[in-house]
């Protein structure tokens, strides 16, 4: 059995993919955007997937991490990673989408710290953390990762053989 934690969860894809393949799991969805809470659930019922094995909180990362009282095994997160410098160049791309979900408050890291920093409270002892990032802020994340004391122990490459996701543990654990 295993307690899975998807963050900035958007679609659920990445929980529900999860679940799909661990049976046995449990999977706890949290975004800041009320709309998630529906479609996850018209999710789990399209994929046949017992309701009871997942829990949907809507509200941002910062409160959840702070009331949270579980640990997980693993925890998925795709965080809004944009940086706003780009807001306006972007959204001419994209403006069907939200910009909530492209967009991080500040440089482009704000929400990774956020992870990295209180994610280890809430992972167990063996539990780790995959992390999509942009491909060009590697350097950066890979500092951050250090600053918080996890090791990296996998990189993963996208279609066009960048590094663009992670897989972290807490050091010393």
């Amino acid at each position: 059995k295993a307690d899975l934690l998807d963050v900035f969860t958007g679609s659920g894809a990445l929980g529900l993919a999860l679940l799909n393949h661990f049976p046995r799991s449990n999977c706890d969805f949290v975004d800041v955007y009320a709309p998630t809470e529906e479609q996850v659930k018209i999710s789990l019922k399209k994929n046949k997937i017992d309701t009871s094995r997942a829990s949907i909180y809507v509200t941002d990362i910062e409160h959840f991490f702070v009331q949270c009282q579980k640990k997980y095994n693993v925890i998925v997160a795709v965080p809004p990673y944009v940086n706003s410098i780009y807001k306006e160049e972007v959204m001419k791309e994209l403006s069907a989408e939200k910009e909530g979900f492209f967009f991080d408050k500040e440089d482009g890291l704000y929400y990774y710290e956020v992870l990295l920093r209180e994610g280890k409270n809430v992972l167990t002892d063996k539990g780790c953390i995959f992390i999509e990032f942009d491909y060009f802020e590697k350097e950066r994340l890979t500092n951050l990762i250090e600053k918080y004391a996890y090791e990296i122990l996998s990189f993963f490459k996208d279609q066009y053989n960048n590094d663009s996701a992670v897989c972290v543990a807490v050091n010393g654990r």
